[in-house]
């Protein structure tokens, strides 16, 4: 998800003229992002280019230095070009917004399937994992351009549902039959589809019954049988479900735009559903 791209997209489908001026925000957003994914590879003992694997603490420090920087780059706003008051705004949401972004994410990479999570639980940690960056990338861009609170909150709607459709989609992808690897399977990650399968009760999906068993099987090398939770994932309907998901959230993000665009004719928020 170009979560930049969209703080764009919302400065200008908010009545933003001059984009040039959100771009230090847009940069702002696109720091926090990519804190998250440093954060997201360290959990998950992903290498990190330039990083050593055997010392945790500079990917922590890469961490910080992205932060550090989401938050210097929002004194690039130009006060002669964007309101100082809506100035101050957006550096309010990115603060508040940024934070719990982050937690969610940690929230989510915390889920694994040994503590049993519900389906519930998954969805919402999704929610907070990605939901979160979508609304602030969204409400940053739109607080650039606008004063108006119910109009700024329906763009963040629209960066939040389509930020969920993109993890669902995301989600498919890790656990795509033949896909490419993925580390949501070996990890244990509780990621929706994963939990679907999970609390289909026993006996009523032999395909779900197969990846419980799968799950609880490894190799003598400690491995799991990943293709085959692959393709019995896919029997027991559990990729269906994150496709309906995903589609659930994209038409709620189509919504949204059309108010938007009812605010402003002009407005391009909707083109990011293809993207």
């Amino acid at each position: 998800m170009p979560f930049g791209e969209m703080t764009a997209y919302a400065f200008e489908s908010a009545g933003g003229s001059d984009i040039e001026a959100a771009l230090p925000a847009a940069a702002a957003v696109e720091f926090t992002a990519c804190a998250a994914a440093v954060l997201d590879d360290l959990q998950d003992l992903d290498p990190i280019p330039s990083i050593n694997p055997d010392d945790p603490g500079a990917g922590a420090e890469l961490v910080a230095l992205l932060m550090s920087l989401a938050n210097h780059a929002m004194s690039g706003l130009d006060g002669k070009v964007v309101d100082a008051s809506r100035a101050v705004s957006a550096q309010q949401r990115l603060a508040r917004f940024e934070l719990s972004a982050l937690a969610g994410q940690h929230r989510a990479n915390r889920l694994d399937m040994a503590q049993n999570p519900s389906l519930e639980a998954a969805t919402e940690a999704t929610s907070a994992k990605s939901g979160t960056f979508g609304r602030l990338a969204a409400e940053v861009g739109a607080a650039l351009a606008t004063p108006d609170e119910e109009l700024i909150s329906i763009h963040g709607e629209v960066g939040y549902h389509l930020a969920v459709a993109a993890q669902f989609q995301n989600d498919v992808s890790a656990i795509w039959p033949r896909g490419s690897e993925g580390t949501d399977i070996e990890l244990g990650r509780s990621t929706p589809p994963l939990i679907f399968a999970l609390e289909v009760p026993d006996g009523v999906n032999q395909a779900a019954d197969q990846v419980k068993d799968a799950l609880g099987h490894r190799s003598e090398s400690g491995e799991r049988d990943e293709e085959r939770i692959r393709e019995a994932l896919f029997r027991s309907g559990a990729v269906h479900y994150a496709w309906i998901m995903a589609a659930v959230h994209r038409a709620k993000a189509v919504s949204a735009a059309r108010r938007c665009k009812e605010a402003n004719p002009v407005s391009r928020i909707a083109d990011l559903l293809v993207v």
